[in-house]
């Protein structure tokens, strides 16, 4: 789902918003995070910084993709997200033998 934090916050022009969830892994594992976003971000799984987009990628609802690997046990990913022109959202999902992982908590800002 795409998390709006335009509609959330009222700042749909060049705000910073951060979100964070946690999810648990069955053991210790590569995945793949599949992510859309409106415009740059930073993502960190564990506290450790997995993922920096920082120039053009293409529209905000073109998927991006990259790996990323899971501990057994709980996951805390953490997203720095910094919104474009007119812009402020993203979504990120969890892949795992294409199949969705399921994330027991709301991404929340």
């Amino acid at each position: 789902d795409w998390i709006d934090f335009g509609r959330l916050t009222g700042r749909t022009d060049r705000g910073v918003s951060y979100a964070r969830t946690s999810v648990e892994s069955p053991s210790d594992r590569r995945t793949v995070v599949r992510m859309t976003l409106d415009y740059f971000a930073r993502i960190w799984v564990n506290g450790k910084l997995i993922k920096e987009i920082a120039k053009a990628h293409g529209g905000p609802r073109e998927p991006l993709t990259f790996p990323v690997r899971l501990q057994k046990g709980a996951n805390t990913i953490l997203v720095k997200l910094h919104s474009g022109n007119m812009g402020n959202g993203f979504s990120l999902a969890l892949r795992d033998d294409e199949k969705a992982l399921s994330i027991p908590q709301d991404m929340r800002p």
